[in-house]
């Protein structure tokens, strides 16, 4: 998935005449290959947890940013915005926007979402290591084979599904909710990949671009999974989660219906990753022939 992500971005680049020039990042890429072959090498001699660690941080490390960057050809694909249709689902569902961020209108509250969902691009890195390093070598490939499905499917929903997040609180303002500097930043990157001014990508316009489903909240659930079997990090995993679930609306400006596409999604992943890649149980019990 990896190479295949790697090989699609370049195509749509050229496919839709953006230019994205970063010497640093295909040096990160050699760098990248050059460590997983020599994690190869490490397992050859038995090292599999460190192996594995190594392999699995580069991957998700390369897809990240790889698939982060096939948002904006895209994006430049994509239809009309879907804001409208968005905010009718959300209707629908009876959620209102602007009084549950109120919610979290006291500035601190809002603090603490903000460092929870910046925070979350660092996590997926933290819980393959741990599951690396304790030896539940299967469940960091599955984790990692997941997310890694889960963020290409979102970024191929994204020329039907792109939204700026104007009807919510990237247009509203609600007076008495914080809003940081940066929020809703990605809005004017949309507009202008969609009508031409913009045609370089740059370091400065790498956001997460609103769309449904939600990636945040897919990967949210894959982490939760992740530490499952762990008794006490079950829960602070999933309270952490939870919030980063509503950080995605109040911070991320996603609207509710994102937030149930991205369960879904990553309830999927979960079901298709476990039939394609066994857990460690299940392997040993298919190569010895006993019962699971």
């Amino acid at each position: 998935m990896t190479v295949g992500a790697l090989l699609l971005q370049q195509m749509l680049f050229a496919w839709t005449g953006l230019h994205f020039e970063s010497l640093e990042f295909w040096l990160a890429i050699g760098l990248g290959g050059l460590l997983i072959w020599l994690a190869g090498l490490m397992r050859r001699g038995g090292n599999h947890n460190i192996s594995a660690l190594i392999e699995t941080l580069i991957l998700l490390g390369i897809t990240g940013f790889t698939g982060a960057l096939i948002q904006y050809p895209m994006t430049v694909l994509s239809g009309p915005l879907a804001d409208a249709t968005l905010l009718k689902w959300d209707q629908f569902l009876g959620f209102n926007w602007t009084n549950f961020s109120l919610l979290f209108a006291d500035s601190r509250a809002y603090l603490a979402l903000f460092i929870i969902y910046d925070f979350f691009r660092l996590e997926g890195f933290y819980v393959l290591g741990f599951l690396c390093l304790t030896g539940h070598i299967n469940k960091a490939w599955q984790v990692l084979t997941a997310a890694s499905a889960c963020l290409l499917i979102s970024v191929f929903l994204l020329p039907f599904f792109a939204a700026d997040g104007s009807f919510v609180g990237c247009g509203l303002k609600v007076e008495g909710l914080p809003f940081h500097a940066n929020l809703c930043t990605y809005g004017p990157i949309i507009h202008g990949l969609k009508d031409g001014a913009i045609r370089t990508i740059d370091g400065s316009m790498y956001y997460g671009l609103v769309s449904f489903p939600s990636f945040h909240v897919a990967g949210a659930l894959l982490l939760v999974w992740a530490v499952w079997h762990r008794r006490i990090g079950r829960w602070l995993s999933l309270i952490f989660n939870v919030l980063m679930g509503i950080a995605a609306i109040v911070i991320g400006g996603h609207y509710f219906v994102d937030i149930i596409g991205g369960l879904i999604l990553g309830l999927a992943s979960i079901l298709i990753v476990k039939r394609l890649i066994p857990d460690a149980a299940s392997a040993r019990s298919q190569h010895t022939g006993a019962p699971t």
